[in-house]
């Protein structure tokens, strides 16, 4: 008789664990500002950042900075995007790679399209410890 062949459950799609590593460290409502472009831009970031955790391919950095560039240039978009950084890879990969991927985006920004003018470059991921107090920033100012 032949051995039976168990299906193993589908995948959970990585956006949607990411979201909830979102969620935990930036709070509830944080997506409430994303369009429907934002949130097809941010589930192709999650897929390009294990792209890039396991190639370590500059062309990834390239797909990730294009992918970003779909999204709205507001503040509170990106630093959803930055979050995203560590909960797919790890938090050191915050100071390494988010200067590689908003750099060479940062001279084609016109002022208005900035709520601060810097925020691109001081952004840093929100590590949260017991009771919802911010443990770590990663990646702050590495202007």
């Amino acid at each position: 008789m032949p051995q039976r062949k168990y299906r193993q459950p589908p995948e959970k799609p990585l956006h949607k664990e990411m979201a909830k590593f979102v969620e935990a460290h930036l709070g509830k409502g944080i997506f409430a500002p994303f369009t429907s472009t934002d949130f097809a831009a941010w589930r192709a970031w999650c897929e390009l950042l294990r792209l890039y955790g396991s190639t370590r391919d500059t062309k990834a950095i390239d797909a990730l900075r294009a992918t970003l560039e779909c999204a709205q240039r507001k503040e509170c978009i990106w630093q959803v995007f930055v979050q995203t950084i560590p909960g797919a890879l790890d938090w050191d990969f915050v100071k390494v790679l988010w200067p590689r991927i908003v750099g060479p985006i940062l001279p084609t920004m016109r002022p208005r399209e900035l709520e601060q003018p810097e925020f691109a470059e001081v952004m840093y991921a929100v590590e949260r410890g017991e009771g919802n107090t911010i443990y770590r920033k990663h990646g702050a100012g590495w202007k």
